[in-house]
């Protein structure tokens, strides 16, 4: 009978048929969170030379439920399974190399582990592999290429996210020629297993490179199911692509129901979207003291659009009193997070300030730091 093992917090451990009583055991004294005594019983089978059991107690150790987390311990027991040829435990091997937890940290040796793993016929291993040479981790830049024999690899030995990551590598012509018919076929594939980022690939594809009224049908229906799977991006798109009458006449009501989704769940774009039609007041009354909230929840996130539109808000007076100094605050910390359209404003609002209160607007915009919250100025 197949046993499946839990979750050490980050692997899930499924043992074969034929596993030693004591595994059987090891399980029943985790499950009742008796976590010495499942070390003790897996360090049995694993100094017996079972690679199972060895990846088991590596990840027993790097989990610290046992005892105090011990890296060293865990790659020590995670290489002896991976001698075994248990491609878990080189996957285990090649993100601890990664990161240098336990072992020193060696891109060049993630890799070779992650190799070993596809070789194998490791799924996640040959996907792990391809990202590695996508993004010039431990191989040189500029692979992609390569990149895309191992996402092939990785998608005929079942990874869902390498047909995804093909389909983006024909969309914008990385490694092959671009094509965006193999584009959607691959997103198509990945989309139909649950991949939530091929989802909405797709429909932004399908939305920009088609007038016809079924291919817009169709992405409305890929962002909607990946919304409903809780994809902020997807419900800020579709809110969107419906105020946009994507299908037709625009739905100003739908498009706000979508935005406002988005933003319950702290999308920033979503946030100014949602502002912009309260401000305007398009298909709803007109809010300024919602479009502030908005804006400021888009601001607290360091989105420096949020933060010109907010000072923008200031400048008019709209929902707050007018004040040019909080105004030009807004500004400059939108201009320090790369706006070119926020230093011109602030510009413009220091000629409405007096010298003090330039001054002292230029301190507190000054003194901010990333992470801090956003300064208030008291008026002077």
């Amino acid at each position: 009978m197949r046993r499946h093992f839990l979750a050490f917090g980050f692997a899930v451990f499924t043992a074969l048929p034929g596993f030693a009583v004591n595994l059987d055991a090891a399980q029943a004294a985790y499950d009742r969170a008796d976590f010495p005594k499942a070390m003790l019983l897996f360090r049995g089978e694993a100094e017996r030379g079972d690679a199972r059991a060895q990846y088991l107690l590596g990840a027993l150790f790097e989990s610290g439920k046992a005892m105090p987390r011990n890296d060293e311990q865990a790659a020590f027991w995670y290489e002896r399974s991976a001698d075994q040829d248990q491609s878990e435990a080189m996957l285990a091997l090649a993100r601890m190399h990664a990161s240098g937890n336990g072992v020193p940290r060696d891109a060049s040796q993630a890799v070779a582990w992650l190799k070993q793993a596809a070789a194998l016929g490791d799924a996640k291993g040959a996907y792990e592999l391809s990202r590695c040479y996508e993004e010039g981790r431990g191989v040189p830049r500029d692979n992609d290429a390569q990149a895309m024999a191992w996402y092939r690899k990785a998608s005929l030995q079942g990874s869902v996210q390498a047909r995804a990551r093909i389909g983006m590598l024909y969309q914008y012509g990385r490694g092959v020629e671009q094509d965006s018919e193999r584009a959607i076929r691959w997103y198509r594939r990945a989309a139909a297993d649950g991949d939530l980022i091929a989802a909405q690939q797709l429909a932004g594809l399908l939305l920009t490179g088609s007038a016809e009224v079924g291919a817009r049908r169709e992405a409305l229906a890929w962002y909607r199911f990946a919304a409903e799977a809780g994809s902020a991006t997807a419900m800020r798109e579709l809110g969107l692509a419906y105020e946009n009458g994507a299908t037709g006449k625009p739905d100003p009501l739908a498009a706000r129901a979508w935005y406002e989704s988005a933003a319950a769940v702290g999308d920033p774009i979503a946030c100014i979207r949602l502002a912009g039609v309260y401000l305007e007041g398009r298909g709803v009354a007109r809010s300024y003291h919602r479009a502030l909230q908005l804006y400021r929840q888009a601001a607290l996130q360091e989105n420096s659009d949020a933060l010109n539109e907010l000072g923008r808000m200031y400048a008019q007076g709209q929902g707050v009193t007018r004040d040019y100094a909080n105004a030009y605050v807004l500004a400059d910390i939108a201009a320090t997070l790369g706006s070119a359209a926020a230093a011109a404003d602030r510009d413009g609002y220091a000629e409405k300030l007096s010298e003090e209160q330039l001054r002292l607007a230029r301190m507190a915009a000054g003194a901010w730091k990333p992470g801090a919250p956003l300064p208030v100025l008291a008026p002077v």
